[in-house]
This record gives C-alpha cells, structure tokens and sequence, in this order.
C-alpha cells in the first residue's frame, strides 16, 4: 500500500511538473509572436473550409514561375518557407515572401533571426495555413510551376503544395552540360554532375559573383536560387529535364 502511494505522488508530481513545462512553453510561444508582430509580421489565422484555394495548373505557364525554399527542424518539418515570384523571361523578382510555421516557433527562434526578413512581406502560421495563404499567392500570378534547390526534398516539406510542378535548380547548376562556369579541374560523376561540393554557396562561388555572402536563411536562400538561374540565364524550357515527381 505505502509503494502504491508513493507512485501515487510521484505521478501527480510528473503530471504537474509537464504542466508547468506546457504552460513555460506557452508563454514562450506568446512572446515570440508578440515580437513577431511588433516587426509587422502577418499572422495567418485558421483557414475555413470555403477560403481553401484549389489551384487550376492545367495550362502551363512558364512565363512566371516560383521558387520556394524551406528549412527544417531535426525532425524534417518546416519551420520557415521563403517564397519568390518571378518574371522568367527578365528574371525579375516580382514579389518575395517568408513565412514561419508557427507549430515550429521555439524550434525556430533558437535556428533563425526575425529581423532578417521583415522588409518583405511576413507572416506566420500553422503548416496548413501557410501553404494555403501560398497557393493564393501562386493562383494571383497564375503560377504552375514551382522552382527550388534540391526540389524533391522541398517538396517533400510543402505536402499542401505537391500539385504544381515542380523542378529542381540543381539539376542544372550541379551539372558540367549545363553550367558553363563550372571549372574543369574538380571531380564529376559519368551524368556530369559535381562529385562533392554542390551545395548553394559552392555553386554561387564557381559563378565568380564576388559580392556573394551567403545568409542561412530561407527567403535569402531563394533569392540566391533566382541569382543562379539568373547568371546561368538559361531559357526556362531546359529545366523541363529537371522534372521531378510529386504526389499529386
């Protein structure tokens, strides 16, 4: 009877003690986002069923695209999106936006700097939210492709995003056949794509853009994709070999 009751107290004990923690990370959480609108960040509220958009991408366009970027936590969920819109034929920024995953918030603030992207558009959301308030954005343009590094893995990420079509930038910049600023002497596999070393910042340095500085970021990250595509300059068209398979 006496272990009985002391196993008692211990779960009380347990269950307030988790208590206590949920109630901290709350508070946590309220003064994040107290912050995040004191920097003009947009909250994005829960969408009702009528406000969902349902993208019609059955006439390809490829006069303006998207490139999206995302980071993630160590459990692979996205805790920041960037988001371009882009004139493919000047490759002109047309509008950026960058969007926390408000369910990841203390996982973010611990990963990432607010500040860094307040001067464009900003918001926050639930997962759910954000991807819809994105195809709102991609349906203004009239937008059926979506352009991103490492897209399978991006995509992966956005699952409210899997039916566009979605390419990937590396399989053009990574690669001797297309990237004609790539330099000779280092290591290429038989497809022609670099052996090590094919990440953003190394392919913005064989681009020679001396001013780069690389920002761990998810909107700067697509801003450097539309700098790469931009400085390849190759027509649009070409990433079409660049496809890759979505669950639609």
């Amino acid at each position: 009877m006496f272990i009985i009751k002391i196993l008692f107290i211990c779960l009380i004990i347990f269950s307030l003690m988790k208590i206590m923690s949920m109630l901290i990370e709350d508070e946590k959480i309220r003064k994040i986002e107290d912050e995040l609108r004191e920097i003009n960040y947009i909250e994005i509220t829960t969408t009702l069923k009528k406000d969902l958009v349902v993208p019609d991408i059955q006439n390809i366009n490829t006069d303006t695209i998207a490139i999206i970027s995302v980071k993630t936590n160590s459990m692979g969920h996205a805790i920041a999106i960037g988001v371009a819109v882009i004139d493919a034929n000047q490759w002109q920024l047309q509008q950026a936006q960058y969007y926390i995953i408000s369910d990841e918030l203390l996982c973010y603030y611990t990963y990432d700097n607010i500040y860094l992207s307040h001067v464009y558009k900003s918001y926050f959301g639930k997962l759910g939210d954000v991807e819809n308030h994105i195809r709102k954005t991609l349906t203004k343009y009239q937008i059926t492709n979506i352009y991103a590094y490492n897209a399978q893995f991006v995509c992966k990420t956005c699952p409210g995003l899997h039916m566009y079509y979605w390419y990937d930038i590396m399989k053009i910049a990574a690669y001797k056949q297309y990237n004609s600023y790539l330099p000779s002497n280092i290591d290429y596999l038989d497809n022609g794509r670099i052996k090590y070393k094919y990440n953003i910042p190394h392919i913005m340095e064989y681009l020679n853009i001396s001013y780069f500085r690389y920002v761990d970021h998810a909107l700067y990250d697509v801003l450097d994709e539309l700098r790469i595509m931009k400085t390849l300059n190759i027509n649009i068209n070409t990433y079409d070999i660049a496809h890759v398979t979505t669950a639609k």
